[in-house]
């Protein structure tokens, strides 16, 4: 559905397609673009907080159209995953009825990933862990797009370690926010291959087991929420 109370996600294969061209997308990245359009998900949320969505795409299609998931994975460098993402905003604007600012769209800041959004193929070849579609359900080697919703991209490599060093408020902060906003999204956590080998030789031999690591170690008491900056200032 598009976003808010507005008209419903609406489209044909044709008018996916126009929107595909304009975009600058492939013949061959069309079904991909179709399977996310199918999803009904806007990429231009209706939220003052400036929302974006991100998509993981799995299976045999990711090397079939040339999709990045090697180094550079989340940067402008494919065309795939570029088209593909801007195909996504326009399809939500034009067929969603969606990023119409001042109606259809109140992000107060905005947010510059939403022109190409977040897409990315997991290297599932690297990986020590199952493929995200499989968890999901799905069977080994079939083509699957995944759609997560969020605030943006926030890099964890030390932090919580670095923090605790320099500014323990900080770690109260910062996990204040993370509570307060996984708790309606959830958390798309993207490792580096030698960071998840790395984490399967320390025992951690599913994704289960580093997703029951994450949630005991972010937890935060109340009095440490309510003494945060981040609650403080609303």
């Amino acid at each position: 559905m598009a976003a808010g109370s507005f008209e419903p996600w609406e489209f044909t294969v044709e008018k996916v397609a126009v929107n595909a061209v304009m975009a600058g997308a492939k013949p061959e990245h069309l079904p991909v673009i179709l399977a996310i359009a199918a999803s009904g998900v806007s990429s231009l949320d209706d939220s003052p907080h400036s929302l974006v969505r991100a998509v993981v795409v799995n299976g045999p299609v990711r090397e079939e159209i040339g999709m990045n998931f090697e180094i550079g994975a989340m940067g402008p460098f494919s065309h795939a995953n570029a088209a593909i993402g801007r195909a996504w905003s326009l399809m939500s604007r034009n067929l969603g009825n969606a990023g119409v600012v001042g109606q259809t769209y109140t992000g107060s800041q905005g947010n510059s990933l939403n022109y190409i959004n977040i897409v990315i193929a997991e290297n599932e070849s690297q990986s020590p862990w199952v493929p995200l579609s499989v968890q999901k359900g799905f069977k080994a080697g079939e083509s699957v797009v995944s759609i997560f919703s969020g605030l943006g991209i926030h890099a964890g490599q030390g932090a919580r370690r670095a923090a605790e060093r320099t500014n323990p408020s900080f770690v109260r902060q910062f996990s204040s926010i993370l509570q307060t906003f996984t708790g309606h999204f959830g958390a798309l956590i993207v490792c580096d291959p030698q960071v998840a080998k790395s984490l399967k030789a320390q025992g951690y031999d599913t994704k289960d087991k580093v997703s029951q690591w994450l949630y005991r170690n972010t937890q935060i008491t109340v009095a440490d929420y309510r003494a945060s900056a981040f609650v403080d200032e609303f």
